[in-house]
C-alpha cells in the first residue's frame, strides 16, 4: 500500500494554447490507485491554459502508447518497463484533452466512472473467490464508501477493516489477470478443488498455458513476469502469490513484459 511511483506529466503539444509550453506536473502515484486519481489536480493545473479541458476527454500515453485507465497505476508502470534497471524516473507521461482514442480505450466520464469500474471488478473478484455473489451483495453502501476512500487515499487500515470479512482462506477460484504490453488483459479460469492440483500450479505454467509464451522464453528470460514491480519466481505457486499480492479488487495482476 505504500508503493509510490514518481511521475512527471506533460501536456500534449496539440492541447497547448499558450505561447509557451506549460511546466509539467510532478506527482507521486500510489501503485494500487489509478491514473484518474490525479485527474482533478491536472484539471486545476491546466484549466487556464486549456479552456476546453474536461475529465471525460482526458487520457494518458507513455511514449505515444495510450494507457488503459481501468488498470491500476502500478500495473501500467510495470507494463511500461518500470521493473527494468534502466527505467526512467520519474515516469514520463503525457496527458491529452482531445483526440480521444476510441478504438483503443473505453472513455471514463469522471471519478464516479472509475469508482463504478473498481466495484464491478471487486464484485467479479469476490464471485470467483467465493463461488457465489453472496459476499459481494452483502457489502453495505457504507462499506463500499469506506473501501473506495481507502483505495483512493491509500489507507490500508481503512481497507483491511472490511477486507477481513471478504477473504476466503480456501478460494473457489483464484481471481487472476494476466496483462501483456499494450494493456491486453487475459483472465484465466483458475478454479481450485480442495487439495487438488490447482493449488500447485506455478506462475510459469499459468503464463505459458494462457498466453502465446512458451516455457523456453520464460526460462531464457526473454519475457519477464512482474507483480508490484518485482520479478516473480516462475516456480512460485499462483495461490501463494495471490494471497500475498492481490490488489484491493481481489485480483492478482501479473504483468508479462519484454524485459528490454
Amino acid at each position: 500500500w505504500g508503493g509510490l511511483i514518481p511521475a512527471v506529466i506533460r501536456l500534449h503539444p496539440e492541447d497547448v494554447t499558450a505561447l509557451s509550453e506549460p511546466k509539467p506536473v510532478y506527482v507521486m502515484l500510489n501503485r494500487l490507485s489509478y491514473l484518474g486519481s490525479v485527474a482533478d489536480e491536472l484539471l486545476d493545473y491546466f484549466r487556464d491554459l486549456v479552456p476546453h479541458c474536461r475529465t471525460n476527454e482526458m487520457w494518458f500515453d507513455f511514449e505515444s502508447e495510450p494507457l488503459n485507465w481501468q488498470l491500476p497505476a502500478g500495473v501500467l508502470y510495470d507494463l511500461c518497463g518500470g521493473a527494468r534497471a534502466s527505467s526512467t524516473i520519474p515516469w514520463p507521461l503525457t496527458v491529452h484533452f482531445q483526440s480521444f482514442p476510441f478504438t483503443r480505450l473505453v472513455r471514463g466520464e469522471n471519478e464516479k466512472s472509475l469508482e463504478s469500474h473498481f466495484f464491478h471488478s471487486l464484485k467479479q473478484g469476490l464471485f470467483l473467490e467465493h463461488g457465489s455473489s453472496t459476499v459481494a451483495m452483502s457489502l453495505e453502501v457504507a462499506d463500499q464508501e469506506r473501501i473506495w476512500t481507502a483505495v483512493r487515499t491509500a489507507n490500508p487500515l481503512g481497507y483491511f477493516t472490511i477486507e477481513r470479512r471478504l477473504w476466503k482462506k480456501q478460494p473457489h477460484a483464484v481471481p487472476v489477470r494476466l496483462v501483456i504490453q499494450g494493456g491486453v488483459v487475459v483472465q484465466p479460469n483458475l478454479r481450485f478443488e480442495a487439495s487438488g492440483p490447482g493449488f500447485d500450479i506455478s506462475v510459469g505454467n499459468l503464463v505459458s498455458r494462457h498466453l502465446t509464451v512458451d516455457a523456453r522464453a520464460l526460462e531464457t528470460k526473454d519475457v519477464a513476469v512482474v507483480c508490484h514491480g518485482v520479478n516473480v519466481s516462475l516456480d512460485a505457486p499462483v495461490y501463494e502469490v495471490w494471497a500475498a499480492l492481490a490488489h484491493p479488487d481481489r485480483f492478482l495482476y501479473i504483468a508479462v513484459v519484454n524485459p528490454g
